[in-house]
C-alpha cells in the first residue's frame, strides 16, 4: 500500500502540474477507495485480531502514513470534510492539532523509496486469486449456499508466485470473503499432485487456476457445461492465432517482436485448454 500511495503521489504531481483535474481526482479517488479501503483495510483485519502487539503497531504506523498523506492528497478537492478529519487524526496519534492548509502537500521524491514493483506485483496476483474466487462463489455459492465457507483449492506452477501464496494464505482468505459470505479455507496444491475431485474450476492462466470444491452442494453437470463454452472460446482465440501464424507472408511481413507475442499468445491458449481439459475430466469423474 506504500508503494501504490508513492505511485498516486507521483501521478497526483503530475496531472496537477498539468490542471488536469479531471485525472487528478480519479487519482485521489482510485487511492481512497479501490486500494486503502477495498484492499489493505480488508487485508489487515487478520493482522489487528491477533495478540501480536509489534505486528499491530506495525499496521497501525503504515495506515496512519496512509491517511496523513491521504487527507493531504485529497484536501484540494474536498477541503472541509478533510480538515475535520486531518485534525481528529492528529488527536488520535497524540499530536499537536494543526491545520492541514499549512501542511505540506506530498511530494514525489519524499516518498519514492517506498516505491516496489516487487511489492506491487505480488499485490497483483493475490487481488487476482482473491478475485477469482468470489467470482466462483458468486457463480455457485447463492440463496443458502452464500454463507457457506468453501475448500479453496490452488494450483501455481510458477515456484515464485507459489512462495507468495504459501506465505499469504491469511491476507488472500481475508480478500476472498464478501460482506455475506465468510472467508474460505485456503489449500496450496503441491507440485504434482491435484485436488480433489467435485470442485468448480477458475483458470486464471497456464500457471494459475483456482478450485473451489462444490462436491455435495450443486450440479456438477452445470460446470461440465461452463468449462466446455470455456473451452470453445479458448479454441477459438488459438485458432484465429495459428490461422495468422500459417499464412505464407506473415514470417516476412510481421516484426518479430508481434511473432513472440503470438507465440506467447498461442502457448498460453494451449496451457489454458490443457487446464480446462483436466477440469473437465475431474468433473464428469466425481459427476
Amino acid at each position: 500500500i506504500l508503494s501504490r500511495l508513492a505511485h498516486a503521489v507521483k501521478t497526483l504531481d503530475a496531472q496537477l502540474t498539468a490542471y488536469d483535474m479531471a485525472a487528478a481526482v480519479t487519482t485521489v479517488y482510485e487511492f481512497w477507495y479501490k486500494e486503502l479501503c477495498d484492499v489493505y483495510l480488508e487485508a489487515v483485519k487478520p493482522v489487528m485480531k491477533q495478540e501480536d502487539a509489534a505486528a499491530k503497531h506495525a499496521t497501525q504506523t503504515v495506515l496512519h502514513a496512509c491517511l496523513h498523506h491521504g487527507l493531504r492528497l485529497l484536501h484540494p478537492f474536498m477541503p472541509y470534510v478533510t480538515e475535520e478529519l486531518y485534525q481528529r487524526l492528529a488527536l488520535l496519534a497524540g499530536e499537536p492539532r494543526a491545520s492541514i492548509m499549512v501542511a505540506p502537500f506530498p511530494q514525489p521524491a519524499a516518498v519514492a523509496a517506498w516505491a516496489s514493483e516487487e511489492a506491487e506485483r505480488d499485490m497483483e496476483l493475490l487481488a487476482s486469486l482473491a478475485a477469482s474466487v468470489r467470482t466462483v462463489r458468486a457463480a455457485y455459492l447463492k440463496g443458502p449456499l452464500e454463507r457457506h465457507a468453501p475448500e479453496v483449492y490452488i494450483v501455481c506452477r510458477a515456484p515464485a508466485a507459489a512462495a507468495v501464496v504459501a506465505s499469504q494464505l491469511e491476507t488472500l482468505a481475508a480478500l476472498a470473503k464478501s460482506s455475506r459470505s465468510p472467508p474460505p479455507t485456503l489449500h496450496l496444491v503441491a507440485e504434482g499432485e491435484a485436488p480433489p475431485a467435485g470442485c468448480a474450476t477458475d483458470v486464471i492462466d497456464a500457471s494459475l487456476e483456482v478450485h473451489v470444491l462444490l462436491k455435495g452442494l450443486i450440479d456438477l453437470s452445470r460446470e461440465v457445461a461452463r468449462l466446455q463454452k470455456e473451452a470453445a472460446a479458448v479454441e477459438g482465440r488459438l485458432a484465429k492465432l495459428q490461422a495468422k501464424m500459417a499464412m505464407p507472408e506473415y514470417a516476412t511481413k510481421c516484426k518479430p517482436q508481434q511473432q513472440q507475442e503470438d507465440a506467447a499468445k498461442a502457448q498460453g491458449c494451449e496451457g489454458e485448454l490443457a487446464a480446462i481439459g483436466r477440469a473437465i475430466a475431474q468433473f464428469e469423474a466425481a459427476a
